[in-house]
C-alpha cells in the first residue's frame, strides 16, 4: 500500500482543516457586514465547523484512527448547520420575502428519506433527525431562492444566487458523503467518501467567498 492510501484519512482531515482555517480567517477579518445577525451567523458557521474538525483531526493524529464516540464533534457540526440555516433565513429575508416555491420541497423530502435510511443502518435517531431538520431548512430556502429567480426579479427582488448555489451544493455533497459512509466503512483511497470529502470543504469555501461579498441589501446588490 502506498503512502496516500495508508494515510488517506489524515490527508483528507488536514485538507479540510486547512480550508476551514482559511475560511475562518476571512470571515473574522471581514469588517463590513449588512447586519450584526449576518456577521454572527456567518462566523458561527465556519467557527463551529472549525471546532468540530479540529477535535476530530487532533484525535486521529494522536490515536491513528477515527474516534468510536464523537459526540462533541457531532454537536459542533450540528451547530455549523444551524448557523448556516439561520444565515440563509436572515439573508433570504433581507433580500426580500417571497413565498416558498412548492418544487423546493423536494429537498426536505429527499433528506427525510435519506435520514430514515441512516437511522435504519447506523442508528442514532436523535442526531440524524436534528441534522435532517437543519439541512432540510437549508435546502428548502436555497432551492426556493433559485427556483423563484425569475418571479423575484419581476417583483424587484435580487438575490445572491451564487450563495444559494453554494449552499445547495454543500447539502448535496454532505448527503453524498454520509451515504458513502453508510455503504462503505473502509479507510481506503478506493472509498468514494475520501473523494467527496474534499468537495464538501470546497463548497464551504465557496459559501465563504460569496458571503465575503455581502455589503448592503438593496435592489441590484445580488448576483
Amino acid at each position: 500500500m502506498n503512502f496516500i492510501d495508508v494515510n488517506i484519512e489524515q490527508i483528507e482531515n488536514l485538507f479540510g482543516l486547512a480550508v476551514l482555517v482559511v475560511c475562518a480567517a476571512m470571515m473574522f477579518a471581514k469588517r463590513t457586514w449588512p447586519s450584526a445577525e449576518i456577521r454572527l451567523f456567518a462566523r458561527g458557521f465556519v467557527g463551529a465547523g472549525l471546532l468540530g474538525d479540529s477535535c476530530w483531526t487532533i484525535y486521529t493524529f494522536v490515536f491513528g484512527h477515527s474516534p468510536q464516540y464523537f459526540y462533541g464533534e457531532e454537536l459542533a457540526w450540528l451547530a455549523e448547520e444551524l448557523f448556516l440555516l439561520l444565515l440563509i433565513v436572515e439573508v433570504y429575508g433581507k433580500e426580500g420575502l417571497s413565498p416558498i416555491n412548492p418544487t423546493a420541497w423536494i429537498g426536505p423530502i429527499v433528506i427525510a428519506a435519506l435520514s430514515t435510511w441512516y437511522v435504519a443502518v447506523a442508528g442514532d435517531p436523535v442526531l440524524n433527525i436534528l441534522m435532517g431538520c437543519a439541512m432540510s431548512g437549508i435546502a428548502l430556502f436555497s432551492l426556493s431562492a433559485l427556483l423563484n429567480t425569475k418571479e423575484d426579479r419581476s417583483k424587484g427582488i435580487t438575490r445572491h444566487t451564487r450563495f444559494y448555489v453554494a449552499t445547495v451544493c454543500f447539502v448535496a455533497l454532505e448527503y453524498i458523503l454520509w451515504s458513502c459512509s453508510a455503504v462503505d466503512g473502509t479507510v481506503s483511497i478506493s472509498n468514494p467518501y475520501y473523494w467527496v470529502g474534499p468537495l464538501v470543504y470546497v463548497a464551504i469555501l465557496c459559501i465563504t467567498l460569496t458571503v465575503m461579498r455581502f455589503k448592503k441589501f438593496h435592489d441590484g446588490d445580488g448576483d
